[in-house]
């Protein structure tokens, strides 16, 4: 073999053993590749809202009603997830208040008025599950409040929990026992009231209280004309809690729905878009934008009339929904918050 191509050869198995080195450097630990890292499942939405159940009840029963409504308030400014979800949140605290101190009275003398007065509908939802005669209740536990405001309108909704509570979810029945009432505003919002609880999936009993054919559309339809259009409204929450999060499908739902009571979707969809993203007013405008015209006003109107009566404070309203809204919607926007306000008596 000739020196020049002995010299070739080695030059080569040199560059081979250079290569097979760099290879070798680089290859990654077999612990690495042949083992996968499992990673820790993200917690349901059922997971999430016991946790923070768990935790303001705990507070209700070892301090009292106060010190749970001011935990929710700090979580409400560091959680999203608690911020959407007050309402029920709430009812919880107001059903462990009255079961605490075992009189409305003592119970209701906690009240907070946040998020839709969800506490003073939890513990009426209590208390009149405890009665044996609902009339003389009925009477009394919106006595003080003025006739045409919000925290009337409020009351008398959280009245209507409170009668499907009492009739075991039946909904004809508790029905009924709103058309007592001897105005169209305290029986219209009773009836308001029970609609929200026919659709209220996160509840442990909830079973009870759906329509048997699972299809809230038909199940509106065959509603009494009292409750219709609010049937239609509350379909959307059913929606949205069997089709988590599913925003776009739920503009499409929607307009599967005819004439007024697609307009009534629409404004339930606003309302709980609204509801579920209080922090990000602009998310709530884009996806009613995707709707037709006219549900896409719709659905803003449903979004609006959510915000005044869960802040309960126009200002606000017009400070942090309205001016996040673009131009072309701010208008509608405070002239809506102003006549839904002005409505309610809303400061």
């Amino acid at each position: 073999m000739s020196p020049k191509i002995s010299l070739g050869i080695a030059f080569l198995l040199f560059v081979l053993a250079v290569v097979g080195v760099k290879l070798w450097m680089n290859q990654p630990e077999a612990s690495v590749l042949n083992t996968q890292v499992p990673t820790e499942a993200e917690p349901s939405f059922d997971e999430t809202f016991h946790l923070y159940e768990e935790q303001l009840v705990q507070l209700v029963e070892e301090q009292d009603p106060t010190a749970a409504l001011t935990e929710l308030d700090r979580l409400m400014q560091a959680e999203p997830f608690v911020l959407d979800n007050c309402h029920e949140l709430l009812h919880e605290i107001g059903y462990a208040s009255f079961l605490k101190y075992e009189t409305f009275a003592a119970a209701i003398s906690y009240q907070d008025d946040i998020c839709n007065s969800g506490y003073f509908h939890g513990v009426i939802e209590q208390y009149f599950g405890s009665i044996d005669d609902i009339l003389p209740a009925m009477e009394e536990v919106c006595k003080g409040e003025t006739l045409g405001t919000l925290q009337s309108w409020e009351c008398h909704h959280g009245v209507g929990h409170g009668f499907m509570y009492y009739s075991g979810n039946n909904v004809d029945q508790s029905i009924i026992y709103c058309e007592q009432y001897p105005s169209l505003f305290q029986a219209s919002a009773c009836v308001n009231g029970v609609y929200m609880e026919v659709f209220n999936l996160d509840d442990s009993t909830r079973e009870d209280r759906l329509p048997e054919t699972r299809d809230p559309f038909t199940y509106c339809e065959e509603a009494p004309s009292i409750g219709r259009d609010d049937c239609f409204v509350y379909a959307p929450t059913y929606y949205l809690a069997t089709h988590r999060d599913d925003f776009t499908g739920l503009m499409h739902w929607c307009d599967g729905a005819l004439g007024d009571d697609r307009e009534s979707c629409f404004l339930g969809a606003g309302s709980e878009l609204m509801k579920r993203s209080m922090d990000d007013p602009a998310l709530v405008e884009r996806i009613c934008l995707t709707a037709d015209s006219p549900s896409d006003q719709d659905c803003l109107t449903g979004a609006v009339s959510q915000a005044v009566f869960h802040l309960a404070d126009l200002n606000q309203v017009l400070n942090t929904v309205c001016s996040a809204w673009s131009l072309t919607n701010q208008v509608d926007c405070f002239e809506q918050a102003q006549s839904i306000a002005q409505t309610y008596s809303v400061p």
